[in-house]
């Protein structure tokens, strides 16, 4: 709905597989059980292979290099695999877009047109500045990878 209302034309079937890509590293992360269970004190392995660091597995930097690219991968990929002309360009239809389905008495589902989204409020003006502020993105940015330096030169 964003985008329609930016009007930018998105490919969503494109969109969503690029949303689903982002669980690519995922289990390489911080989300990695097996690699949080063996860390973990008393775990069930632990007279067999012992406590394992998260500083052996998940932060290890022939990990992090797998993740670095599979990330770049994805990133170079995504993009081309976009279609070319607009018109191979799956959308959603703008009717879809501002219409309400409301259930009916007899259990089926009658489209209403509702133009202003229900339950949406005109955005102040602060927080679309806040939000399309490529200086605090940038800047928030910035300070993780700073703090993450900082973490890994001081407990390495």
């Amino acid at each position: 709905i964003a985008m329609e209302e930016k009007d930018v034309d998105v490919h969503y079937p494109l969109l969503v597989a690029t949303g689903y890509a982002g669980l690519l590293p995922w289990h390489q992360g911080l989300s990695a059980a097996s690699m949080l269970l063996v860390a973990t004190p008393d775990h069930f392995l632990a007279d067999q292979i012992g406590v394992v660091p998260v500083s052996e597995t998940i932060f290890d930097p022939g990990n992090l290099i797998i993740v670095a690219g599979v990330v770049h991968v994805t990133m170079i990929i995504m993009p081309l695999m976009a279609p070319e002309k607009k018109e191979n360009l799956v959308t959603v239809p703008a009717s879809k877009l501002r219409s309400v389905q409301q259930p009916t008495p007899d259990g089926g589902v009658e489209v209403v047109d509702g133009s202003p989204m229900p339950n949406r409020r005109q955005e102040a003006a602060y927080k679309t500045l806040l939000l399309d502020s490529r200086v605090i993105s940038i800047g928030l940015g910035l300070l993780i990878w700073a703090y993450l330096g900082y973490l890994f030169a001081t407990n390495a």
